[in-house]
């Protein structure tokens, strides 16, 4: 999350409360295409069976918490969570736009 309000909650300046209404929640940090110079972030660590990765834009995190989204996770196939959660943003009238990636590691057996 590459937000002004991200960072002021990684650096303990604002509560999780305050971030929900904070007045520049949606100023971005970092974007792609603005300078000559590609800032990636990465971190490494070791994959396990059953381990998900959500990448999303903050059309789904402005009205979905996160305790929805690891329960749509926890409960249906990835692209049925990926609908499920959709439906929820648009039925709380999605005011961004919206992308949902969802990735879960196999066991590496086919079938």
């Amino acid at each position: 999350d590459h937000t002004e309000v991200q960072e002021l909650l990684d650096r303990g300046m604002i509560s999780a409360e305050e971030a929900l209404t904070w007045p520049r929640r949606n100023v971005i940090t970092h974007a792609v295409g603005v300078s000559d110079e590609l800032e990636i972030d990465f971190q490494q660590g070791e994959l396990m069976p059953g381990d998900v990765f959500i990448l999303s834009t903050d059309g789904l995190t402005a009205h979905v918490s996160d305790a929805e989204i690891e329960a749509a996770v926890k409960s249906a196939t990835p692209q049925a969570a990926c609908e499920k959660l959709l439906e929820t943003v648009l039925a709380r009238g999605g005011t961004d736009n919206v992308t949902i990636v969802l990735v879960r590691v196999g066991d590496g057996r086919n079938g």
